[in-house]
């Protein structure tokens, strides 16, 4: 079987690794837009529950992924100066280029063709391919062009956000939530969300200050 993958994020070198893995006699190609030294966000975390799922399916690669990576075994959350720690609750924290390296390693390894550096936008350069993978992201411009066919919903949320990054080190793993003059600051690990606007299910959207005076926040909310 040859198979095409238009996108190298982390979705497309799993499918392929597996695939690969499956039957060495399968030819696959990943076509990746950016350079092999780029990626979006600086991090990613992973809960225990969910890396339990590479474990079960590739042991191999879970130990690449977790080997030399920061182990939380406990989140602190912090509101209006109150801390409370919540124990077993384990989470892996890893650079996303490391993510992306050892996932391009392991397939490789097993003759994945990677190629960096070039966009594509019609599934046309994969005539010869018996199965064709959109793994080109949220904006993905293959599920754009047959849009007819996958039919894809986008929900896109009132709330605003800014990420900003931090030298300062949290342990445990902590979300630190702090009124200010701008809004609610969400410290999350090695980053913090700035939150400007806030809407409850039904409700008109609010600035932040307002959301929390008429919406106090108790230690563990989820905001969605």
């Amino acid at each position: 079987m040859n198979i095409g993958i238009v996108g190298g994020g982390p979705a497309g070198l799993f499918f392929a690794y597996l695939m690969k893995r499956h039957d060495p006699g399968y030819r696959i190609r990943i076509v990746e837009r950016d350079s092999a030294n780029a990626t979006y966000g600086w991090g990613v975390v992973f809960t225990d529950i969910a890396l339990a799922f590479v474990r079960d399916i590739a042991p191999e690669l879970y130990a690449a992924m977790t080997r030399d990576q920061v182990v939380h075994d406990a989140m602190r959350i912090v509101h209006r100066g109150q801390a409370i720690t919540l124990a077993n609750n384990t989470f892996h924290r890893m650079a996303r280029i490391d993510l992306l390296r050892t996932l391009r390693g392991h397939c490789s390894a097993l003759g994945v063709a990677i190629e960096f550096g070039r966009k594509v936008d019609d599934v046309a350069e994969f005539d010869d391919c018996d199965l064709v993978v959109a793994a080109d992201g949220a904006a993905s411009a293959i599920r754009t062009r047959h849009r007819e066919h996958f039919e894809p919903a986008l929900d896109v949320r009132p709330n605003l956000l800014a990420w900003y990054g931090t030298t300062a080190r949290f342990d445990p793993l902590s979300l630190i939530f702090r009124e200010n003059d701008d809004g609610l600051l969400i410290a999350c690990g090695s980053g913090a969300v700035r939150l400007l606007q806030a809407q409850r299910e039904g409700r008109q959207a609010q600035d932040a200050e307002t959301f929390v005076r008429g919406f106090p926040l108790p230690a563990g909310t989820v905001l969605g």
